[in-house]
């Protein structure tokens, strides 16, 4: 037999393969990143809703400490409710209650009247009456709030 020459021969050089592309990702990367998005989502959602409800009961806290008149802080704590419903519901939900309406909107998360038929009355006739509301009714009134913020809804 012949003895090959090597030279002669027509292979082809070693060929290395291509480095492995980044793209597309592998399922595990796509798994990972929505993990990471859902996680942010709810650590932002339950961040701004521990958020309002620790800025409400300040605000609550502060009417309390201010110096007003009865019914200078009975305003004071309507506009607190209306701003806290603002915030947790949307605009067509809450901007055009008023009256007994209104009152009965904010029994909902309660499961009880006291709104409407209770402490919650003082919001829609203090402003209307000569007299202020005793020391009690306006403690009740705040008790009553303070309930309502920490109330969960949903």
């Amino acid at each position: 037999m012949n003895p090959i020459d090597p030279a002669t021969l027509p292979l082809k050089g070693i060929h290395f393969p291509t480095d492995i592309s980044w793209w597309p990702l592998a399922m595990g990367w796509w798994i990972l990143i929505l993990f990471l998005l859902l996680t942010t989502y709810l650590a932002y959602y339950f961040c701004r809703k521990g958020r309002l409800k620790r800025a409400g009961l300040h605000a609550l806290k502060a009417i309390k400490q201010q110096k007003l008149t009865e019914k200078e802080r009975i305003q004071q704590l309507s506009a607190l409710l209306r701003r806290i419903s603002l915030c947790r519901y949307s605009k067509k939900q809450v901007a055009g209650l008023t009256g007994e309406k209104w009152l009965a909107w904010l029994d909902k998360p309660l499961k009880k009247k006291e709104f409407s038929q209770g402490a919650g009355q003082i919001l829609i006739t203090a402003p209307y009456q000569n007299t202020a509301p005793d020391k009690q009714q306006l403690e009740a009134l705040f008790l009553l709030i303070k309930k309502w913020i920490k109330t969960k809804d949903d």
